[in-house]
């Protein structure tokens, strides 16, 4: 009888870990789901409030995605995104191995093309450096073998107290500025002054990797 009862509660254990995965991830890319990235950003803010200590979020959007779509097809867009994705996660996944602080880095899937990265403990200057090397991650080499593709990048550093709709705000305005300046750039979001002011990061093409 214990034996059945312990088997059975690995089962339900097992079937709840199954569920949480399909809830908190996006299926396509493995990235975090909408809902699950602003409940960690959420949670970051919090943190954050709490500790007055520091983060970052960086918007990501791939140049010309509808055009690709249209040209060669949804399976090879969703491919795309899938590669995407990963080559960003390993580029986190690298830059995680040297935060200090040893706190992960989170991509999510927010719509579409569109992807949230949160960075925590990560200064304005040092999302700038992680901007630009996921910048030249996607644009180094093809998606998926075969596809040339660009992404434009918009930074935002959380300011105390903000909401989300607002430090996101920031960061669309930033990343709107990048697609407006020429695409397959980074730009940021002011810390003081108006929200839509946008600043064009002066990085080497091969910067450090520290943060």
């Amino acid at each position: 009888e214990r034996q059945r009862l312990e088997r059975q509660r690995e089962r339900l254990t097992d079937d709840l870990r199954r569920v949480t995965h399909h809830v908190e991830r996006d299926q396509l890319t493995n990235s975090f789901s909408r809902r699950h990235i602003i409940d960690l950003l959420t949670r970051e803010m919090a943190r954050t409030d709490r500790t007055g200590e520091y983060f970052c979020v960086c918007l990501l959007d791939l140049d010309h995605f509808k055009a690709l779509n249209d040209n060669h097809g949804h399976l090879t867009g969703d491919r795309i995104l899938a590669s995407f994705a990963r080559r960003v996660r390993g580029e986190l996944r690298s830059m995680d191995t040297v935060n200090r602080a040893g706190v992960q880095s989170a991509l999510g899937r927010v719509g579409g093309e569109e992807f949230l990265v949160i960075l925590p403990h990560t200064t304005l200057k040092g999302a700038l450096r992680v901007a630009e090397r996921m910048r030249q991650a996607v644009n180094e080499r093809p998606l998926d073998g075969q596809h040339a593709v660009t992404v434009s990048i918009g930074i935002a550093e959380y300011r105390g107290s903000e909401t989300v709709g607002g430090l996101l705000g920031r960061a669309d305005k930033a990343l709107y500025g990048a697609k407006r300046g020429g695409r397959n750039r980074v730009h940021c979001a002011s810390r003081e002054g108006s929200s839509a002011q946008v600043v064009m990061p002066d990085i080497p093409r091969n910067g450090s990797r520290g943060q």
